[in-house]
């Protein structure tokens, strides 16, 4: 009967000490191999770092007025699987944002764990989102772009992406100098979850401006005589380029149509191009100012000379004839530019001689980059001398 007490008592006493041995191992591995991990997770749910955006730099015409500057905003999102009544959520949440209900209800019943519900919103709106205090959604800062004097210069000024960055015009081309630093702040929560401390982690930065020598007056009016003639004339596109010919400075460079910046997914990707320096394409009889110039330079011609013109004129494998029919006509240079005359400029052009006629385009710079500070610009397509056929 002791034997066998013994006996248990041992084994009792082998069974703890191997217990013991295990909770000391237990204890070495999260103490001493798993210490840190477990620590890092610990605060990983003890706090959460929140990005702090730096704001975007302001694009300002030569007069120091703003045509496209930042303000805070907020970007709201959603935590789906907390939320217990999705469609009654989601017509709260629309009428705070001024938004469609089924957007919203689309967004926030999205599979997973987050959704954007609605981002770059106003403070008004985010404000009004978190006087709901709905469960599942929540809000984080974010930075608007703004246009104090409405969409003009907007292809000259150009998109910025949901991210922050420049894509089109100046936003793109400057995007190094306007674009901010973010900052960071960590909120510091207790064993619940609730905030009980916000650290600020690293601050913001904010851009730089960039100024223009555009002027915002003369852009509208640009912009105003451009509207006309597409209303008037519907033409594929338009553009006007008003330039101080003492500075060369570029006081309007407009575009039609007009595009809507805030509505990127809606625009054309062609209207977000800016024609004044991106588009190549054949002059037609805006060239004529171009090919009198060079004659008035090259001495070929004077302001009174004249020429008489038949209706049309064979150059090559082309006949070359008027917009409009009319008979034989004497013309002075003058006359010939104020009409344009087709045939009037091409008998202007063989009185130069082709050779010197593409010297002078040359000297005029067409077929080469101005080295404007803007990006994306087309230097056009000009054949050498020695690549002309007989009627180009």
């Amino acid at each position: 009967m002791r034997i066998r007490l013994e006996r248990r008592t041992g084994i009792l006493f082998a069974v703890s000490l191997l217990l013991l041995l295990g909770l000391f191992a237990r204890a070495f591995l999260l103490q001493v191999v798993q210490g840190s991990s477990l620590a890092s997770q610990a605060r990983g749910q003890q706090q959460d770092i929140i990005e702090v955006p730096g704001l975007r730099g302001s694009i300002l015409d030569r007069n120091g007025q703003p045509l496209a500057g930042s303000e805070p905003g907020a970007t709201i999102y959603a935590t789906p699987y907390q939320i217990k009544n999705p469609p009654q959520e989601a017509r709260r949440v629309a009428k705070a944002l001024e938004s469609d209900p089924g957007d919203v209800l689309d967004a926030i019943t999205q599979p997973g764990g987050f959704s954007y519900v609605q981002r770059k919103v106003d403070l008004k709106k985010a404000g009004a989102v978190e006087k709901l205090g709905l469960e599942g959604i929540g809000q984080v800062p974010d930075t608007l772009r703004v246009r104090p004097q409405g969409d003009i210069a907007s292809q000259v000024i150009g998109a910025v992406s949901d991210e922050g960055e420049g894509l089109t015009g100046i936003e793109a081309g400057k995007n190094g100098v306007l674009k901010g630093v973010n900052g960071e702040r960590r909120l510091v929560k207790d064993a619940l979850g609730d905030p009980i401390r916000l650290d600020n982690v690293r601050d913001a930065e904010d851009g730089k401006s960039v100024q223009l020598t555009l002027d915002a007056t003369i852009q509208a009016e640009a912009e105003k005589i451009l509207a006309e003639i597409g209303a008037n004339s519907n033409p594929v596109n338009a553009s006007a380029i008003v330039m101080d010919a003492r500075t060369s400075d570029v006081l309007a460079m407009a575009n039609w149509p007009p595009v809507n910046l805030d509505d990127l997914g809606e625009a054309d990707p062609k209207d977000l191009l800016n024609v004044g320096t991106s588009y190549t394409y054949e002059p037609g009889s805006t060239f004529k100012a171009i090919t009198v110039a060079s004659a008035l330079e090259a001495g070929t011609v004077t302001p009174t000379s004249t020429f008489t013109l038949a209706p049309s004129i064979q150059i090559y494998d082309r006949v070359i004839e008027e917009g409009h029919a009319r008979g034989t006509v004497t013309l002075d240079v003058g006359d010939i530019l104020a009409q344009s005359s087709n045939v009037g400029a091409v008998t202007i052009g063989l009185e130069m001689g082709g050779r010197k006629f593409s010297q002078w385009i040359d000297n005029f710079g067409f077929g080469q980059p101005t080295g404007i500070d803007y990006p994306g610009e087309e230097q056009g397509i000009v054949l050498p001398y020695s690549d002309w056929s007989g009627s180009t």
